[in-house]
């Protein structure tokens, strides 16, 4: 512990001293200090370390036996309390060094490896740390102050281990006097059973990308209903079996909803935008207050009837279905003219479209107008789909024309998918787009236009970056900073051999339209959060939300305090998702507009891509559904939303896949 601490003490003395107060600034800016958004995060540790403390303290056998070993009731209670004292800097300081690391890479003291700058690889940076930038002496003994608190730790826990099924199983419910030979004999087998057991663990969480976080979820679940029940014994005067009883099977039906709710239903049920590491503080409070007051009211006689009562509630609950997504007052279709719906008109009609499929269409304003762009062919996936265009001036849409293919040879051609387009403060429009057989193995395209996309420019290919190849904005349209860098929100989807796709976002930047790359993230791990297709809002002061299609039947969010270079955890909002792409746009009254199918994927009619509406909020959180752009058999999807000079909104739409849809809206008259 002492080594761990004055590395901690030196790290950021090394950074005060070299680096000034850089050190202080760097740190300030990160998540470790961010208010807004992230400030609920620092709340969760600390309850969290509150009630893991007391699991230590209360039912752990490695310290349970250590406060029990002491001559007296004095020195144990000594004990236990400067255990509980030191855990608050003892935290502190472990908690710091990842702040601390994060100002020493910032600051350019050292360059971290670009795998590692994988926010799912954090751990890996401390390791990385203690073998290139301390000098040799301090590794080896760090190293070896390592594996001796390992060791310790481990071996401890196998006792510990061992004793409770000798004392709590052996000796209650086999034999009540087992001589010492036998006692011992079962205590080798139990340790070397559970050292086995243990071991294979390990080796099944090695594609765990942090071990630490594994272990914090783990212990939340499994520890909140014996700490619920050694509380209640320890506090409760007025405890009773009934009390007991009760408490605990409604302490552990809330530990089972937050824990497996998300695979049971999705996160768009109540529970799961609660943090995995409160499961222990809401099990045991429940256990405790539940316990408590059933125990004030009830006697043993009842306890029958209560649990038959208990059983039928949360049957009741489960079979009720979610209208979490359905809470919303859904308006019916819109009309032009009416409630700021300005106008709607095909880009080009049905019985003259230049291919018999099109689908992804985008936007950008251009001097006198707008231009749209969409990938069309004989159906998605063939080789002969290519990036099509039109040109909107004096309210008419010019006849489509093809700008893009993915011809590789004489021989051997490939889709195109998911154009882009985007205006530069200054410089050429920019054409995005991917080629390739399909979302897996696509890489990036891009070509530019100095006469608002009547002429192009070469396609040239966009390279590759620490995930593969780079792809620029997936779907939905990239944003400047204040620095003129350009954020593309991207996404992968990952394959893996007899499993499902990996879904996960990152954001690829470029300084110098397109030569050069910096890659964020992926945000998050593709478990909890299928995600793809972010569309970006920003906020005053540097602040972003983005907004993700997923397969758990909602939409997604992150947030960022910094102008996206980090991420907050992925949360879920109460906007439904059908698998469905979505857009969204910042409007110049702040509000922001999100255009979106308001269904689920599978059930009644509307449900998947049968209805396609508008949303409004003013904080990102609170949303109201608007409009009703369309509502009927077929599929309107993937959305493209922009807000041009003169005020107006611009959305351009799929339309059952035979067209593209162009919307008009005055955002003045949108209430």
């Amino acid at each position: 512990m002492r080594t761990i601490d004055l590395l901690i003490f030196f790290i950021y003395l090394f950074g005060i001293i070299v680096f000034g107060g850089s050190f202080y600034k760097k740190s300030r800016t990160s998540l470790a200090f961010t208010l807004g958004n992230r400030n609920i995060q620092r709340w969760v540790v600390l309850v969290y370390g509150i009630f893991i403390n007391l699991h230590n303290y209360g039912i752990d056998q490695n310290y349970v036996q250590r406060y029990i070993a002491p001559r007296s009731d004095r020195d144990a209670k000594r004990s236990a309390f400067s255990g509980g004292m030191l855990y608050i800097p003892v935290s502190m300081m472990f908690l710091f060094i990842g702040t601390a690391l994060f100002a020493f890479y910032q600051s350019g003291a050292a360059i971290l490896p670009v795998d590692l700058q994988d926010i799912n690889r954090s751990d890996a940076v401390f390791p990385h740390f203690i073998a290139n930038e301390l000098p040799a002496g301090v590794t080896g003994g760090l190293i070896a102050s390592i594996f001796a608190a390992g060791m310790s730790t481990i071996s401890t826990s196998y006792n510990s281990a061992a004793t409770v099924v000798l004392a709590d199983y052996y000796t209650r419910f086999f034999k009540k006097s087992p001589s010492e030979r036998q006692s011992m004999q079962l205590l080798y087998i139990s340790s070397l059973v559970i050292s086995v057991s243990g071991i294979c663990i390990a080796m099944a969480m090695i594609n765990v990308k942090s071990a630490l976080d594994a272990w914090w979820k783990l212990a939340s679940i499994f520890s909140g209903g014996m700490l619920g029940l050694f509380l209640l014994g320890v506090f409760s005067r007025r405890k009773n079996v009934p009390g007991a009883v009760i408490g605990v099977v409604a302490g552990l039906l809330v530990i089972v909803w937050l824990s497996l709710s998300k695979l049971m239903a999705g996160p768009a049920i109540p529970g799961n935008h609660i943090h995995t590491y409160l499961t222990i503080v809401l099990g045991t409070s429940t256990i405790f207050l539940v316990g408590f007051l059933v125990s004030l009211f009830i006697k043993k006689k009842s306890l029958p009837i209560l649990l038959l009562g208990l059983a039928v509630l949360f049957a009741s609950c489960q079979g009720r279905k979610d209208t979490r997504g359905n809470k919303f007052e859904v308006p019916g279709q819109a009309e032009p003219g009416k409630g700021g719906y300005v106008s709607a008109a095909f880009i080009y009609p049905l019985e003259k479209r230049p291919t018999p499929q099109c689908h992804a269409s985008t936007m950008a304003e251009i001097d006198g107008g707008l231009i749209a762009a969409w990938f069309g062919g004989s159906h998605e996936k063939n080789p002969d789909v290519g990036i099509w265009t039109s040109i909107y001036q004096q309210g008419n849409w010019s006849e489509p024309s093809e700008v893009a293919d993915g011809i590789q040879s004489d021989t051997l051609r490939y889709p195109c998918w998911n154009p882009v387009l985007f205006q530069p403060v200054s410089g050429p429009l920019i054409l995005f787009y991917k080629v390739g057989p399909d979302p897996q193995e696509w890489w990036g395209m891009m070509k530019t236009s100095s006469d608002g996309g009547r002429t192009w420019s070469r396609a040239w290919k966009l390279g590759m970056g620490p995930l593969g190849h780079l792809i620029g904005p997936v779907k939905n349209k990239p944003v400047h900073l204040e620095d003129g860098t350009i954020l593309c929100p991207s996404s992968t989807e990952i394959s893996e051999p007899g499993k499902d796709d990996i879904w996960r976002i990152h954001f690829e930047l470029t300084k110098d339209l397109g030569k050069t790359w910096q890659v964020i993230g992926p945000v998050n791990d593709g478990k909890d959060f299928d995600a793809i297709q972010p569309s970006i809002l920003v906020y005053p002061g540097g602040k972003m939300q983005v907004l993700c299609r997923t397969r758990q039947g909602v939409i997604s969010q992150s947030w960022s305090g910094d102008q996206g270079r980090t991420w907050s955890e992925m949360t879920a909002t109460f906007l439904p998702n059908p698998n469905a792409g979505t857009d969204a746009v910042t409007l110049k009254d702040k509000r922001q507009l999100l255009v979106y199918n308001h269904t689920w994927q599978k059930g009644d009619f509307p449900s998947g891509r049968n209805m396609l509406n508008v949303a409004i909020s003013d904080n990102g959180t609170d949303w109201k559904v608007l409009m009703t752009l369309e509502r009927a058999d077929g599929e309107f999807s993937y959305p493209a939303v922009i807000q041009a000079s003169d005020g107006l909104v611009h959305i351009s739409y799929t339309y059952l896949r035979r067209t593209i849809k162009h919307v008009v809206l005055d955002p003045e008259k949108l209430n």
